[in-house]
């Protein structure tokens, strides 16, 4: 989910700094191009918030080489660039990561699915065992 958020915002920077000649874009989630429903339903916030600061927060993203604007102000082209490029780099973070558990998850189902084999392969000679002790009896 993060990384769907993630894309969302990076969809709509780009998009932005494209139609923008200047290249200047706002802090408000309204000028990203976001509607109340929108913000509400995919990031879980309000509306009137800053989607910088969403971005810091509850994703995680590196933006100590942007200057953060102050109240209604906007971003200048350059930090536009500065800012696509931090969240680029945490979205590889976090696709590093998800790499990294999906091979951790696929060793563990291979070992879980080798247990299983000697477990069942025990309960066969088992039962090889008893039915021979059985024959033994008659």
């Amino acid at each position: 989910q993060l990384l769907e958020r993630m894309t969302a915002i990076e969809t709509k920077l780009v998009n932005k700094q494209k139609e923008n000649l200047n290249g200047s874009i706002g802090c408000t989630w309204k000028d990203l191009g976001f509607t109340q429903d929108e913000v509400r339903k995919t990031f879980g916030v309000d509306y009137n918030s800053r989607w910088d600061d969403y971005l810091v927060n509850p994703c995680g993203v590196d933006l100590s080489g942007v200057a953060k604007p102050q109240g209604g102000g906007s971003y200048p082209a350059a930090d536009v660039d500065k800012l696509i490029t931090a969240v680029e780099n945490r979205m590889d973070g976090l696709n590093t990561q998800n790499q990294s558990d999906m091979i951790s998850l696929q060793s563990l189902t291979t070992k879980r699915d080798q247990r299983y084999d000697l477990i069942a392969a025990m309960i066969k000679s088992f039962q090889n065992v008893l039915i021979g002790n059985v024959g033994n009896m008659r």
